[in-house]
């Protein structure tokens, strides 16, 4: 017996609910809106399945957000959803996130500095790509 895929809404809240602030609180809705240039309105519709199919534009803009792949939205069940962002959050990625984050609300020159510490972390660690090439 084949299994219902899983709706948007659900995936939605799965992401919101996993992915959290530096602090460990879930992002409120103004924090995603104002930083994916979507309506607060538009983000509910969402979360309540009024809005069943968004747009790839949205999906891009929520992904970009939570810094994951459009790929996550391709999971058909629940426990597909929550492997990737376990999967994720074992990355350093996730950490990267946090502070590209937390870097907007520094001036414009610490913004740039953490940048520039970015950078080199980038720089000094060893990509895994690079890894399997040495190996």
């Amino acid at each position: 017996m084949a299994t219902e895929p899983i709706p948007f809404k659900r995936q939605f809240r799965i992401l919101i609910d996993t992915l959290t602030d530096p602090q460990g609180r879930t992002y409120s809705m103004s924090t995603i809106a104002r930083m994916t240039e979507l309506s607060e309105q538009a983000l509910l519709y969402l979360l309540e399945g009024r809005s069943q199919n968004p747009r790839l534009d949205t999906l891009r803009r929520i992904s970009r957000f939570f810094q994951i792949s459009l790929d996550y939205f391709d999971n058909e069940t629940e426990a597909e959803c929550q492997a990737y962002l376990a999967r994720y959050l074992t990355t350093s990625s996730y950490l990267l996130h946090d502070i590209a984050h937390e870097s907007a609300a520094l001036t414009p020159k610490g913004q740039s500095n953490a940048l520039a510490v970015l950078e080199w972390i980038r720089r000094a660690v060893p990509s895994k790509k690079n890894e399997r090439k040495n190996q």
